[in-house]
């Protein structure tokens, strides 16, 4: 069966083929989050003696609004 855009990308970055359901560790070149779960999510990284950032962060707004169409 041929591999998902996903594993394709996970395979890569591991060095290794995988596949849906495998485990595997790779270096995460960027992370997302959004405004209400950001500040927990890094609160518990750094208790969990988290120190590397990765290269980018990209910030998801979920309470935004669109302006008016008058």
């Amino acid at each position: 069966m041929p591999k998902t855009i996903i594993e394709k990308i996970i395979s890569n970055h591991s060095k290794q083929s995988v596949q849906a359901g495998d485990l595997t560790i790779i270096d995460v070149d960027a992370t997302m989050a959004t405004d209400s779960t950001a500040p927990l999510a890094i609160k518990s990284f750094k208790e969990m003696g988290g120190d590397q950032s990765p290269i980018l962060t990209v910030l998801c707004l979920s309470s935004t609004t669109l302006p008016s169409s008058e």
